[in-house]
Formats: C-alpha cells, sequence, structure tokens
C-alpha cells in the first residue's frame, strides 16, 4: 500500500444499523477494519 486516504460516505441509517450489526456478528472492531 502506498498510502492511506480518508474518505467518507453517506448512507441510510437503516442499512448503517445493519452493518452495525454485521460487524459485530463477525467480530471487527470498528467499521474501519470491516470496510
Amino acid at each position: 500500500m502506498t498510502g492511506l486516504v480518508r474518505f467518507s460516505v453517506s448512507m441510510d441509517a437503516r442499512l448503517l444499523e445493519r452493518f452495525d450489526r454485521f460487524i459485530a456478528e463477525k467480530g471487527f472492531t470498528s467499521r474501519s477494519e470491516a470496510l
């Protein structure tokens, strides 16, 4: 990897809730790690 780039994403609140549940189920420690 040559470098890191920070970016943002806008999404529906319900989709974010689903993503957070997925993260917890899979054992990721953060949204960044899950991505």
